[in-house]
């Protein structure tokens, strides 16, 4: 799954918590390359994905990179057949959750 932000790339930590289960935690430097062929190179890195994370039965928490900012996804009310076909983006996963 890739977590993005835009258009103002970023270096630092992203913690990414599911289910209220300790944060793991993803370094994020780099460069981003702008996507409307402009060719621009900005510096720091406004996508990460995230390759260690479960589709979380209620929710996932993500923080730390913007100071004071967190986003919360509800999952809790995610449609069994949403579930199985988004759920290959996560690896882990198991069918029935």
């Amino acid at each position: 799954m890739q977590v993005a932000w835009s258009p103002a790339p970023h270096s630092g930590t992203l913690a990414v918590s599911a289910d209220g289960k300790a944060a793991m935690r993803y370094p994020v430097a780099g460069s981003e390359k702008m996507g409307n062929g402009s060719g621009v190179v900005t510096s720091g890195l406004a996508a990460l994905a995230l390759t260690e994370t479960s589709l979380p039965a209620e929710s996932m928490t993500i923080g730390e990179l913007f100071p004071g900012e967190t986003v919360v996804f509800p999952f809790a009310d995610f449609p069994k057949a949403a579930r199985r076909e988004f759920g290959a983006c996560f690896p882990g996963l198991t069918a029935e959750r």
